[in-house]
């Protein structure tokens, strides 16, 4: 199969999106850039993917409320202090009925 119009791996499609965050090193980055140059799929995946960034960057941001990290943690700190539902009377009452539904 011609090298210039093989179809990419997964990993190399995780490796581009990589490529692009700038996470590869050296020796990543040098992999990536000769498929590149070699491979007309991975450069038409890589101006897609770059498209998309670029979409997403004009994407407006929201902005979260001024207490929105207090009711976060106030969540997160009720939700380690709720009691086991399974050890409840009314849950072993609810398990017994389910056979009869």
């Amino acid at each position: 199969m011609d090298k210039k119009l093989s179809r990419l791996t997964t990993e190399q499609r995780y490796e581009l999106v990589a490529y692009l965050d700038g996470e590869l090193d050296e020796t990543s980055t040098a992999r990536i850039e000769k498929l590149l140059a070699e491979n007309s799929v991975a450069r038409r995946d890589v101006e897609l993917l770059a498209a998309t960034y670029a979409l997403f960057d004009d994407l407006a941001r929201p902005k979260a409320k001024a207490d929105f990290t207090e009711k976060t943690i106030s969540l997160a700190r009720l939700e380690s202090v709720r009691p086991d539902v399974t050890q409840s009377p009314l849950y072993h009452l609810s398990q017994q009925a389910i056979p009869y539904i």
